[in-house]
């Protein structure tokens, strides 16, 4: 077996394990239809010959029978809410990125400004905390 088949073949089983169940429900409607055209093809051919008059009526009742037993089959086959894998959205969707969170800056703070003024944050907060002494002891 080659390189190549060998990656098709994987990959066709990993996708058909990942998506299995939308596969089965593509799969149940196209054998719904290629069965109700292949038995449709037998009652035509009989009605043409016997009754000409009845066939638009047998299209009619065939049409409403096809869609009633499609739409059963798609409402037992409905995902269920645990489910349904929803991917998940890129981060780049979900906020701005770092780069044009900084192009929306008028002026950029070099390195050396911000570990001053985090210093001098850092003093501010030294020299505003006040050590309390108790009154009345003064020995």
């Amino acid at each position: 077996m080659s390189l190549f088949r060998f990656a098709r073949a994987s990959s066709l089983i990993y996708l058909a394990g990942r998506y299995r169940e939308r596969l089965y429900f593509l799969l149940t409607v196209l054998l719904i239809a290629l069965a109700t055209a292949w038995l449709y093809e037998d009652v035509s051919v009989y009605l043409q010959r016997e009754h000409p008059h009845l066939e638009i009526y047998a299209l009619a009742a065939k049409t409403i029978i096809v869609y009633g037993a499609l739409i059963i089959v798609l409402w037992v086959l409905r995902p269920r809410s645990g489910t349904v894998h929803n991917p998940p959205e890129s981060p780049v969707l979900q906020s701005e990125s770092r780069l044009e969170q900084l192009a929306d800056r008028e002026r950029l703070v070099s390195r050396y400004e911000a570990i001053l003024s985090g210093r001098e944050k850092a003093e501010e907060g030294a020299q505003n905390t006040v050590t309390k002494v108790p009154e009345g002891n003064d020995s």
